[in-house]
């Protein structure tokens, strides 16, 4: 059974009235004063049959809820204090000043309600709507999806846009971490940033990719699995039986150092699992052909703990490029992104966005199952993703339910139909299917969440 609490739903915990300061102060409080300090219209729906602590976003703006939320569900902090915050998500605490109200407030008024840690949006402008200067926006917020696709056939103007959007990230405080597959957006963003970018090239590892993130009492047994998926993904032509010797020669590395069933032990150096399988009697040659040319490239020599560029504030580029062995890039880019997923649950949950990752021509990236993973999970600690492509193959059917905002600049024929399908009202789907066939340099169509239909925009220079 479902209940729909709208703007009249209120709290309050157990008792009617809390002394605070010798003065008696009423506890109940309405979600009406949370959406006027908010000035978003937002829904609650309760249902008995809801078990979590922490309301689960069911909507844009609409939030279920279960009895553990009830005041008489919850624990005041101590007996004589009032506890004043209530979780209403994840990252959103509403807090009440007691003291403050039972001072200004007779004691059957509702009190007034402050967030007290806002998580904060940015606009950042794609350009204007075009045949006039209302600007079009693309707005990222830890509150709603932070994620942006950009689908376009070369030189139609996702370089372009990809530099705009990051020089404005940076300016409001949001780091861009950029997978560049091509020289020219290096160039490009050495010329805004200068000294202030940080450039990443491959020279090993400087971090270890067997460290554990989590601290569940099976986490190492997580990381074994994504590893063996890492894998898959630089050697798509590996068989399942290959990919099952990889995941064993993995765990058998943290059992050696005394991983178990909740117990933790030492982190294993990232070699170790090679050098397991070295040791086989009977050793796998294919599978080893293709592992010893990353050994000869030193991949799996990287033990030391370097700082990740999530905790530093730097724009960043990661030069994918900088190596022309296709095999490298892949495994390059690859642990790097598994390297950045690891610090994501190390640093924890986050109030705002804080980074921006980005790819440009994800088509090279596209084996990358860690991509749809990430962009699924990110937004609560901080991170939004920007991928680039000229062609909607390119990218995994499952990134797709995880992306809200579309720039769908000119493309052929088949991709122009699967980005109307995405971005148009069903009954018009023909209609913009032409219209982004016909688009010209520099010009696209938008369309996010909460947008009825796509709007035109001629891209900011």
């Amino acid at each position: 059974m479902l209940v729909l609490c709208l703007w009249s739903l209120s709290f309050s915990d157990s008792g009617s009235h809390q002394a605070v300061d010798g003065q008696n102060t009423s506890s109940t409080y309405t979600i009406a004063n949370v959406l006027e300090q908010e000035r978003a219209r937002v829904g609650f729906v309760f249902c008995p049959e809801y078990a979590g602590q922490v309301p689960t976003a069911i909507g844009n703006d609409v939030w279920l809820f279960g009895p553990a939320r009830l005041p008489e569900s919850r624990q005041t902090a101590s007996s004589d204090v009032l506890d004043a915050t209530v979780l209403i998500s994840d990252n959103v605490h509403v807090s009440i000043d007691l003291q403050k109200i039972s001072a200004e407030t007779p004691s059957d008024s509702s009190l007034n309600v402050v967030n007290n840690q806002h998580p904060k949006g940015v606009d950042l402008l794609l350009g204007q709507r075009e045949g006039s200067d209302d600007p079009v926006n693309w707005r990222i917020s830890v509150q709603g999806n932070p994620h942006l696709m950009i689908v376009g056939l070369p030189g139609m103007g996702k370089t372009h846009c990809l530099i705009h959007l990051c020089q404005q990230l940076s300016s409001q405080g949001i780091s861009p971490i950029v997978f560049s597959y091509h020289q020219d957006i290096d160039e490009k963003l050495g010329d805004i940033f200068g000294m202030g970018l940080q450039t990443v090239s491959y020279s090993g590892l400087g971090f270890n990719p067997l460290q554990v993130a989590g601290d569940g009492p099976l986490a190492y047994m997580d990381n074994v699995s994504m590893l063996r998926d890492n894998f898959a993904a630089i050697f798509p032509n590996l068989g399942d039986i290959q990919l099952g010797k990889i995941r064993e020669a993995i765990k058998q590395s943290y059992m050696d150092r005394g991983w178990a069933l909740g117990v933790r032990g030492e982190i294993p150096p990232f070699r170790s699992f090679f050098d397991i399988l070295m040791a086989d009697a009977k050793p796998d040659r294919g599978l080893m052909t293709r592992l010893s040319e990353l050994a000869d490239y030193g991949m799996f020599d990287g033990n030391a703990d370097a700082p990740s560029l999530l905790d530093g504030t730097a724009p960043a580029v990661i030069q994918i490029h900088c190596s022309p062995n296709e095999l490298l890039q892949r495994a390059f880019a690859t642990f790097v992104l598994h390297n950045l997923y690891q610090t994501m649950f190390r640093r924890g949950l986050q109030a705002n966005i804080t980074h921006a990752i980005i790819f440009d021509e994800a088509h090279r990236a596209a084996k990358l199952k860690l991509i749809p993973t990430m962009a699924k999970e990110c937004r609560k600690f901080g991170l939004a993703f920007v991928v680039a492509s000229q062609e909607v193959r390119d990218f995994d059917p499952s990134l797709f339910p995880a992306i809200a905002s579309y720039l769908a600049l000119r493309a052929h024929e088949s991709d122009a139909k699967q980005l109307a399908n995405i971005i148009a009202p069903s009954d018009k789907v023909k209609l913009y299917t032409d219209r982004i066939k016909q688009l010209s340099k520099f010009k696209a169509w938008f369309r996010s969440e909460g947008m009825g239909s796509p709007v035109s925009v001629a891209l900011s220079s």
